[in-house]
C-alpha cells in the first residue's frame, strides 16, 4: 500500500480533503496538515518533516495559493532531498514556478480525469518507490534509528499529527492507525534480555524497572542501569514518545494483555518517555495497558522502559 504525502496551502483544505478521501478509498495510506503552518526560522516543523520521510510519494495541489507558499516549497525541497517521487496536480493555470515544472505535472481542471491520471501515474512509479523501500530498509536493517532521540517538549496537536504520520495506533487519538511493523529480535546479553527492532534502529529492556516510580526516579533508573553498564551498555535513555509509540499495537490475540507485543513483559502498563508537554508542565506517558498516551504529572507512578540506539 502506498503511502502518499499531500502538499497544498492552507487555502486549498477542501479539495486537499477530496483527494485524501478519494485516495483512502481507494487503498492509499494519506498524510496532510490542514492547519496554518508558520515558517518562523526558515525551515518545517518536526512533525511535517517525520511525515515527508514517512511517505513514499508527495502529491502537490497546485493553486495560486500553493505557488505563493514557503511551506509548499519547502515540502517539496524536502522531498526531493530524499529522493521521493513527486507528482504535481494543477488546479488552475497558476504556471509552476522552476523549481516544480520538472516533475510530473497532471491536469486537474476536471477532477475525474485528473484523479485517473494520477492513479496511472502512480502505477508506472512503482519500480522506483519500490526501490527507494529497499534502501530505505537497507538503512534501518544496518541499525541506524528512524525516529527522533532527543528530547523535546510536545503539544497536543504536535503528537496528534506525529501519531499520524507515522501510522501508530492510539485507540484514542488515531484509532485507524495500523502500527509500527517492527522487526523484533530477543537476544540474552551478560545474563539479560533484552529485544533488538531492527526495522527501527533500537534495543529495549525486555522487562521495565521492576517496580513503578516518579518522573525524576526514572532518571535516577537509568544512571544506574549505565552506571552498571546494563547488558553491557551505559547508553541507555528513557525513549522519546515516537520511540515508545512504535511499540504500540492493536490487540490480535496472540496471548498478551496490553497494547504490546507479548515478547515484553506484561507488567509495564504504562511507560515515561523523555518528552515533556508544551510548557514543560507534564511529561508524556505512554500507557500499554490503555492503548493511548497521554501527559501525566511528574510525581506520578510509571514504569521505566530503557532503550538505546543499535548498531
Amino acid at each position: 500500500m502506498l503511502k502518499l504525502f499531500i502538499s497544498h496551502a492552507w487555502e486549498d483544505n477542501e479539495i486537499a480533503k477530496k483527494i485524501a478521501e478519494s485516495l483512502h478509498q481507494d487503498g492509499f495510506e494519506t498524510w496532510t496538515y490542514y492547519n496554518k503552518v508558520v515558517i518562523g526560522n526558515g525551515s518545517l516543523p518536526e512533525i511535517i518533516i517525520n511525515a515527508i520521510r514517512w511517505c513514499d510519494l508527495l502529491v502537490i495541489e497546485w493553486s495560486k495559493f500553493s505557488a505563493k507558499s514557503k511551506c509548499v516549497s519547502l515540502e517539496c525541497q524536502k522531498a526531493n532531498s530524499l529522493n521521493k517521487p513527486i507528482i504535481l496536480c494543477l488546479f488552475d493555470n497558476t504556471t509552476p514556478s522552476e523549481l516544480f515544472s520538472k516533475f510530473d505535472l497532471l491536469n486537474f481542471t476536471s477532477f475525474s480525469e485528473g484523479y485517473k491520471s494520477l492513479i496511472e501515474t502512480m502505477q508506472s512509479k512503482m519500480e522506483t518507490i519500490q526501490s527507494n523501500a529497499q534502501e530505505d530498509s537497507k538503512a534501518m536493517n544496518a541499525g541506524h534509528s528512524i525516529f527522533r532521540n532527543q528530547a523535546k517538549n510536545l503539544s497536543e496537536d504536535e503528537v496528534s499529527y506525529m501519531l499520524k504520520s507515522y501510522n501508530f495506533f492510539d485507540k484514542n487519538k488515531n484509532k485507524q492507525g495500523i502500527g509500527f511493523d517492527n522487526q523484533f529480535d530477543t537476544q540474552e546479553i551478560n545474563g539479560f534480555k533484552v529485544i533488538v527492532d531492527h526495522r527501527a534502529g533500537l534495543m529495549w529492556q525486555q522487562s521495565s524497572s521492576p517496580k513503578s516510580m516518579w518522573f525524576d526516579q526514572a532518571k535516577n533508573w537509568i544512571e544506574r542501569l549505565n552506571r552498571e553498564r546494563h547488558a553491557g551498555y551505559r547508553d541507555w535513555r528513557i525513549p522519546t514518545l515516537e520511540e515508545a509509540m512504535s511499540l504500540m499495537q492493536r490487540r490480535n490475540g496472540n496471548g498478551g494483555e496490553l497494547f504490546v507485543n507479548p515478547l515484553f513483559n506484561q507488567k509495564q502498563g504504562g511507560i515515561w518517555t523523555s518528552d515533556l508537554i508544551a510548557g514543560g508542565a507534564l511529561a508524556w506517558v505512554v500507557f500499554f495497558n490503555y492503548g493511548s498516551c497521554y501527559a501525566n504529572c511528574f510525581d506520578l507512578d510509571n514504569y521505566v522502559l530503557a532503550v538505546r540506539s543499535f548498531q
